[in-house]
């Protein structure tokens, strides 16, 4: 659809936009921060509480330091794909607080039905 010149609209991380090719058919871009990406640490639950206290805190805290260490390399490489468009071919627009919220309030009612399904559990762990 892109290469038919179709107006669409599409959602992607950044790094995605630019190494799939996107933005040599799509020069129009929102920076909303809205996407998460992730990393998945899988362990057993009896598995891990079996483990001992210390081994348990070691494992936690290298996750947490996983996810700041790849929070901080998607910022950097989000800047690095920004610098490869020039403003004279590309739109880029980041939304302003005010355009964050209405944006975040626009989304309470589709994304319900999944949020009940993830949990407040859940969602808490995600920094909601």
């Amino acid at each position: 659809q892109l290469k038919a010149g179709k107006k669409i609209a599409q959602e992607n991380a950044l790094t995605n936009y630019y190494n799939f090719g996107i933005h040599e058919f799509h020069h129009h871009i929102t920076l909303s921060s809205h996407l998460l990406g992730m990393a998945i640490l899988i362990c057993k639950r009896e598995l891990f509480e079996n483990w001992p206290r210390e081994i348990q805190e070691v494992v936690t805290a290298a996750a947490h330091h996983a996810t700041l260490e790849q929070r901080k390399i998607a910022a950097i490489e989000e800047e690095v794909v920004l610098q490869n468009f020039s403003p004279d071919n590309y739109q880029i627009h980041k939304l302003t607080d005010e355009e964050k919220s209405l944006f975040e309030d626009a989304l309470i009612t589709p994304t319900s039905p999944y949020r009940e399904k993830i949990g407040k559990a859940t969602l808490a762990m995600l920094g909601e």
